[in-house]
Formats: C-alpha cells, structure tokens, sequence
C-alpha cells in the first residue's frame, strides 16, 4: 500500500466506519409507518429515528458518517453504502445506492421532526467513482461536500439529472455544493499529477461562506490560479482556504517532509483563524504558510509517528506549530474539537486526550482506550465524545473510575465529561452485534446529534427507563440510526408512535438521578481478603468498592461484596459509590478502612484513657499474639494500651504466629490520642 493509499483509508475511516461482510443478497425494505414527529419519544435523547440497510452483492452491509443540522434544525446525513439504504423512515421507500459496489457515497436530508426531504448518490460506472469523506454545512441551508473523485473516462460530480463530468488520471481531490432543495451548485476538481492521487478528507466552513479543507495529496497538487505544488517525498498536506464556490483560494499553507504527513482535523474559528491536528512519518516536517514563513516540527521520542498541531491566522500567516511526543509510542490525531475560546482538544490514537491552547501549549487531561470519532465543546464548558468501544473501558479520563464492559465485539457510546474534564454521563448504545457512533454535530443551540449504524436485529434508542428501542425489517442487515439530545439531557413530551418495525411509547420523562452514596459501610476479615459491606442507597441498581486510585475492585446489585488477593497485615482504604439504573455512579463514596487478616476496630481515644488492645485491632487467627509499642508515649500494660495525658499519636504492634487458618502475619495500627 503506497502511503498515500495509507492516508485515504484512514480518510474514510475517520469518515466511515469499516463494513462487515454480510451474505445477505438485495431486498427491497419493509417501510415503517410512522407519523410526522414519529422520531421523537419522551426520553433522553429526546429524538431519534433509524434508516435500514441491504448487504446486496457487495457483500457488506450499512456504514454511516456525518450528521449535520442546519441554522433552520433540518438534519443532513452524509454515508455510504456497500449494498442499498432504505433512506426514508417514514411510509415511503427511497433507494440509494447500486446493491452491488464496493461503496457508494450518498446525502440524505429530513425536516426538524425527521420527515424525509430528499437524497442523493453517486452510483460509479466501470473505473469512474466518487468517495465523499468530508461535509459541513455551507450557505443558505446548503451542504459542501469534499473527497476524491476518480474518472479515467469521466465521472459525473452531478448527482441529479445534469452533468459535470470530471477526467482524472488517478485520483483528485474535490469540493461540489448540493443546495438545500437538493439541485446541484457547483463542483470542482483539483488535480494531482505524477501518481498517487489526493482526497480532501476534512473541511470546515467559516461564517463568511470560505471553505477551509485538508488535502491529503502525493506528487504534484493544483490549485485554482496556484503553481504546483510538489509534495517533498512520500504523502503530504496542504490547509486551503477557498472563497464560497471554490473556484478561488484566499491563501494555503504545507505540510511536507520525506515520509508520510497528513492532516487530520480543520477548524475554523469565529474570527477567522485556523486549528489544524494532523501527523507526521517523518524527522522533522516543514510547515510553509501563505507569506512563506517556514517552521520546523521535529519529531521527538523514538515512535515513528508523532501528531502535531498548527494554527494559522484568516490571513494564512503561521501562529504556531509544535508535536507531540509520548516516547515510544506512535500517536496520531482521531478527533478534535475547538471551543468558542480558541482551545483544542484532540483524541490521539495512543488514547490520550490533549488540550492545545492559543499559543500552542499542550496539556494532557487523561486517558480514555475508547475510539472517539467525534467531539465537541458544548456552550457549557461540556464536553462529548462519541465513538466505539471493544474492551473494558474507564470512560473518566481523570483519577475517578468509570468502568463499562462492551456486551459484543464493539458497543457504541456518547459520552460526557465535565469541563474539568471528569466524567459526567455515558449513554451506552449496546448489542452483541457491531455498534458505534460515527460522527457527532453541534448546533446553535447547544443541543446535538449523533449518527452511528448497528447490525443488531434491534437497539435501544433511549438512555432512560422509557423503552425507544428501533427494530430492523427482518430482511436489512443493518440500519444506520441519528439520536438528537437537548442541552441538558431532559426530555421533552411527545405522542405515542406505532410503526411496522418500531416500537417506541413515548411519556414525560426526566433523566435517572444519581443514587446517594450509602450512609455506613463496614468489612469483615478473612485470610488475604475482606467482605465489604453497606446500607442500601435509595435509587442504586448496583454498588462498586473502588481503590484509593480509583480501580473498581469488586461490583455487586446485594449489600456485600469480597475483595480478594490482599495482603494479610496491610491498611487499605476502600470506597463504596452507588451506581443508578443508567449508570451513573454517586458523586460521593462511603469510605471504609480494612485490614486483611485483622479486625480494625476503634483507633481513636481520649487521653489518659487505657483501652483493651482488642478493642482497637483483633484477628480471628488462633496463632499466638503478641503487642509491642512502635512509637508514641503510650505504654502497653496487663492487655491494656495506657494513654499519655498529652495529644498525640501511638503506634502499636500486633503480630501473630501461624495456625490452621492463617499464615504468620503482622499488622501495626496508628492510635491518635484526643483531649
């Protein structure tokens, strides 16, 4: 694979998810019936609705990829298909795709309530295709669509009934604009010659109409009115801005080095400037912008792939561009995100979450294993991340633990952190079939939408009790769903709504609350383990004893749990949280202090009193005891520890031998001595 090829699969991926190859051949779907508002229902996400998808010949079922809401709530849907998608939820049927391609790209567009408006596709002829990779919502309720277009005897940028036939020698990049009553607008192509091809796999649109793109290109890119420009050894990018038809470009910049570079994410702030995250193969790369000025980003640490992160002013001057090195290891941007303030936050593919600042400062704000294929800052501060999972995950990037199981190879979630980045809520879409969000959109409002897809026979569409579960037509092999959520996670009222393949009861809701943390929690000994126990906590589906840092020891829907594999003699300080039905775990715990092996009992006395020994710590070992002082001013007398008459601490000692039961074993306790 050349590693240009490279670049354009992790294009798609970022766009589309990976098909599974199904067998099923090309059956026309069973339409659902549903009335105007049929996708909402009294939950939180408060809407949705699901498209069902055909494997056909291709071989591979359903893929989704970007969700985006106009000025005016209408949503568009950006993917592709291997097979055929049923894109009308409603009574009718409406087609798209061949059954029979690799993958076909198509848009579709609903009303605000999800009523089906209109679709589009590019079916390929012989060697001719079109791959969309990038979209973004453009003037006047249109849709700029960007990607790679391949023509050798020429292929239509035209979806509807004209044409505008594009020859390529291998593949270019392109930029075309469907309006919003669906007629086509404008396309352009932008050639790459000498081989390998470009694709433009992101694009941001600014608030002035300007279309800002990524460009992924190999050997020589052209530009409207622009020499050539020569990539410097393998794959390299170039940032663009171009004015609202593309037919000009305001300024550009490069990022070119021996190996392979790419650019991976392009935002586009409210005055202007530009956020890019991309990454580097190579040493060091060579960042030009439109006045010339070249600035050097070396990778450091011994990985053979390091990100970076660039800006540049809505004059295409250079602000900043530095790497990110963690060592050994190879990371890669997946995501990005840019808040009204100007600060980057990106997902590398190393799991890590970093935040860029405006001067370029890059802090760490944690970890999270999961994919996440899409962020953005909610007007709060808030953040969410959507994307897949295909292991036990801790979905709290921060010292806090929030541990989730995927119940098949992939699960599907949308997240939500704190704006000091702690967790907040998890909505886990979850079957033992394939699963995942794919893209994540933001609106004016703050409210926000996810697009993922499912081969699951159903899903559960609803993250509270109220059941919004989509059933597929028995003969799709998949379907491709879009969850709208308010601000805050309430819920609206809406009407009950019956379809052929969709039950959803609709009824006001309001989200689960966290349960309170339980009132006591208390332990019982045994050899190198302990059973933790609690009160009940009104509204607790479960209860997890966590670690002093934050790992889940043991879960349990009872009053007790065991934590084994301890050691005999130690102090540890447990946690138990209450975990609601959606979750959520308390915000507080109920700290318990045990000791394996021992019973920890009273440690805290008044002065010149003399406790038994046993009333402080005791075993159920039947070896021979003996006490010793460690430190302090206390004496220990006739089974009995005698306190000073001034404040402080003693530390004694109890030590066993072995017995039948237990091994040897020693445990030293801290009395503190109050007035």
């Amino acid at each position: 694979m050349t590693s240009f090829a490279r670049l354009r699969r992790q294009a798609l991926q970022l766009l589309m998810p990976a098909a599974v190859v199904l067998t099923s051949g090309v059956v026309i779907n069973q339409v659902s019936t549903r009335t105007a508002d049929a996708w909402s229902f009294g939950a939180s996400p408060t809407e949705a609705f699901a498209i069902d998808g055909f494997a056909g010949t291709g071989g591979e079922g359903p893929g989704s990829s970007r969700v985006l809401e106009d000025a005016s709530g209408n949503i568009f849907v950006v993917g592709f298909t291997a097979g055929t998608i049923d894109v009308d939820p409603g009574t009718g049927s409406t087609l798209v795709g061949d059954g029979a391609t690799d993958a076909v790209s198509y848009v579709a567009k609903y009303s605000p309530t999800g009523t089906f408006l209109w679709a589009r596709d590019w079916k390929p002829s012989g060697s001719n295709e079109l791959w969309v990779y990038s979209a973004d919502v453009g003037p006047s309720g249109s849709i700029i669509l960007g990607g790679d277009v391949r023509g050798t005897t020429g292929m239509d940028l035209d979806p509807t009934s004209g044409s505008d036939l594009v020859t390529t020698v291998s593949s270019d990049p392109f930029l075309l604009r469907l309006n919003a009553d669906g007629t086509y607008g404008w396309g352009s192509s932008f050639p790459v010659t000498g081989g390998g091809g470009g694709n433009i796999s992101v694009l941001d649109v600014s608030s002035t109409g300007a279309i800002v793109a990524g460009i992924n290109y190999e050997n020589t890119l052209t530009l409207p009115g622009q020499p050539g420009i020569s990539s410097a050894g393998g794959s390299d990018a170039a940032i663009v801005q171009f004015d609202a038809t593309a037919s000009a470009v305001t300024w550009f910049a490069t990022v070119r080095g021996s190996g392979t570079e790419g650019v991976a994410s392009v935002d586009v702030a409210s005055n202007g400037t530009v956020y890019v995250s991309g990454g580097l193969a190579s040493a060091s790369v060579t960042v030009t912008d439109w006045v010339t000025t070249m600035t050097t980003v070396t990778r450091s640490g011994s990985a053979t792939q390091n990100s970076y992160f660039a800006s540049f002013s809505n004059a295409g001057v250079i602000q900043f561009a530095v790497p990110r090195s963690l060592g050994a290891v190879n990371n890669w941007p997946r995501s990005a995100a840019l808040s009204s303030s100007g600060t980057l936050l990106s997902q590398l593919d190393s799991g890590e979450l970093v935040e860029v600042s405006t001067a370029g400062v890059i802090t760490s704000r944690g970890t999270i294993a999961a994919n996440i294929l899409g962020l953005e800052y909610l007007p709060s501060g808030e953040v969410v991340a959507v994307g897949k999972f295909s292991a036990v995950t801790d979905f709290d990037p921060t010292t806090g633990l929030q541990s989730r199981t995927p119940a098949g190879s992939d699960d599907a979630f949308v997240l939500r952190l704190k704006s000091n980045f702690e967790f907040g809520s998890l909505h886990l879409f979850a079957t033992a079939s394939l699963d995942q969000v794919d893209s994540l959109s933001l609106s004016s409002s703050g409210r926000y939408l996810v697009s993922g897809r499912s081969l699951a026979a159903s899903m559960n569409l609803s993250n509270t009790d109220n059941p919004g579960t989509y059933t597929r037509s028995g003969s799709a092999d998949g379907f491709v769903f879009v969850v709208r959520y308010d601000t805050s996670g309430t819920t609206g009222t809406t009407t009950t709504t019956t379809t052929t393949t969709t039950t959803i009861a609709a009824t006001t809701t309001t989200t689960v609350p966290a349960a309170a943390a339980p009132a006591s929690a208390s332990y019982s000994t045994g050899n190198k383990k302990v059973t933790v126990k609690w009160s009940a906590s009104s509204g607790a589906a479960s209860y997890n004893v966590m670690s002093s840092s934050g790992t889940t020891l043991c879960t349990s829907s009872a009053s007790s749990c065991v934590v084994s594999s301890l050691k005999n003699g130690k102090l540890y300080s447990l946690t138990v949280k209450s975990v609601n039905s959606a979750g959520v775990s308390s915000a507080t715990g109920t700290l318990v202090k045990v000791i394996p092996g021992f019973t920890l009992k009273a440690t805290s006395y008044k002065v010149k009193k003399s406790p038994l020994l046993a009333s402080i710590v005791t075993t159920p070992s039947k070896g021979v005891r003996k006490w010793q002082k460690v430190s302090g001013s206390c004496v220990i007398r006739s089974g009995r520890l005698v306190l000073p008459k001034t404040a402080g601490t003693c530390r004694v000692k109890l030590s066993v031998a072995k017995s039948s039961s237990y091994p040897a074993m020693s445990t030293t306790v801290t009395v503190t001595i109050t007035k």
